[in-house]
């Protein structure tokens, strides 16, 4: 009979674990992908997709022009200061024959400068052209006011610790505003329709400003387009959302076109709103850049790695076929003239020239004048110099007396007639 193995026992605690325990999943907070961070429209667009409305991105005025056709809506993101007047015309040609263009108001100017209708007319040419221009207004930001404490001191876990979890009923007010409501505005534009009002979460710090909402001083060319009101929504400061009839076409005007950002859509009535302008429409294009940069800037804007990158390889190539430099030499002609020098130049001056006994005369003559001193008869001259240098007699005979033929030979006889010399 088989003995029975404890080790069958091990194979049995995964299926025991699997049974006594089950996978929780946990939602762990993580970034967006790329493509949403780079697209504060992507949420709308997504909505514009479960609608049956095709979206587009116009990233400058170049792709924008020719115009599409009036059943697309268009909406530009950003302000217009660079666009020129034939490409305002066209816009404005384009609303009146039943297109519908939603822009953003352009930014009043710093507080303290001169409210101008030349600076208007720089700043938006395209709302300019109708006579609406905006204001700031006193109107509080978004987001809850924190508190001094936290401010100084506390971080977020003492925070919460010390407001939701141990607080009074009115610190927990406090610690749903700081920690829940960091986004949702206190100021809130109202939109009265058909079906009641609606609510829009557009900047307050800026009202919209046109003779029908009641700004008559405000700042206007001398014939403006012909426009009428149709609709807006206003607060206690005044109004950021205006629609116009232009023609056959309408135009909307907002504040800001924050409340379609990915992390607004989804509050108050901004859906709604998004729905009720593209009711009508077709495709949607949201127009990002009307003002085509230059091309330098552009090129850099779309590829500075690429730019960057043959920048570094162009510099190394220069650096690998640069010549190294090496000690540097004085120039011949800068330099002190030296005495051996200009002795060199004359001795090859003379042997070049067949005056080659005039090398050994200053020696020679120099020796004979030593020899005056010596009582010595002439015909023994060449054997007396031969005893005191110790040579041979035929050797001085030959220093003192012939014409060198080859430069060993001047060699030898300067180094015997020099040994003559320091002999006597």
């Amino acid at each position: 009979m088989r003995r029975f193995s404890p080790l069958w026992l091990l194979a049995l605690i995964p299926v025991a674990l699997l049974a006594v325990y089950e996978p929780y999943e946990y939602i762990t907070a993580g970034s967006p992908p790329l493509s949403v961070r780079n697209n504060p429209f992507a949420a709308a667009e997504r909505l514009l997709e479960q609608w049956d409305h095709d979206s587009r991105h116009v990233l400058s005025a170049g792709a924008l022009y020719p115009l599409p056709s009036t059943d697309t809506l268009l909406v530009l993101t950003r302000e217009r200061a660079g666009i020129t007047g034939e490409r305002v015309q066209a816009l404005l040609d384009w609303v009146r024959s039943g297109g519908h263009l939603v822009v953003t108001a352009a930014r009043p100017a710093r507080t303290g400068t001169r409210d101008k209708a030349q600076q208007w007319q720089q700043r938006d040419p395209l709302l300019f052209a109708l006579g609406l221009t905006s204001r700031e207004t006193m109107a509080p930001q978004a987001g809850a006011e924190g508190l001094e404490a936290v401010q100084s001191y506390l971080n977020a876990r003492d925070m919460f610790s010390a407001l939701c979890r141990n607080g009074t009923n009115d610190m927990r007010e406090r610690c749903i505003d700081l920690f829940c409501r960091r986004q949702e505005p206190l100021v809130d534009s109202r939109l009265k329709t058909s079906d009641g009002t609606r609510r829009l979460a557009l900047p307050g710090g800026v009202a919209l400003r046109h003779t029908s909402l009641g700004h008559p001083e405000a700042p206007a060319p001398e014939d403006p387009e012909p426009s009428g009101l149709i609709r807006r929504a206003d607060n206690d400061w005044g109004a950021q959302l205006a629609a116009f009839q232009v023609g056959d076409g309408e135009l909307t005007v907002l504040s800001g076109l924050e409340l379609w950002h990915n992390d607004a859509v989804h509050l108050l009535d901004h859906a709604w709103l998004l729905a009720d302008l593209v009711r009508d429409a077709g495709p949607v294009w949201f127009i990002r850049n009307m003002d085509m940069p230059p091309l330098g800037r552009w090129l850099w804007q779309q590829a500075w790695p690429l730019i960057t990158g043959l920048a570094l390889v162009l510099a190394l190539f220069l650096w690998r076929r640069m010549p190294r430099t090496g000690p540097i030499l004085a120039s011949p002609a800068a330099r002190t003239p030296d005495f051996l020098e200009h002795l060199s130049a004359s001795g090859r001056f003379l042997w070049r020239t067949d005056q080659r006994d005039a090398l050994l005369q200053p020696l020679r003559d120099d020796i004979r004048r030593r020899l005056a001193t010596h009582a010595v008869a002439r015909g023994e001259r060449y054997d007396y110099l031969a005893r005191h240098a110790e040579l041979e007699p035929a050797r001085v005979e030959r220093a003192m007396s012939t014409t060198p033929e080859t430069r060993d030979a001047l060699v030898e006889m300067v180094s015997t007639l020099q040994r003559i010399r320091s002999r006597l």
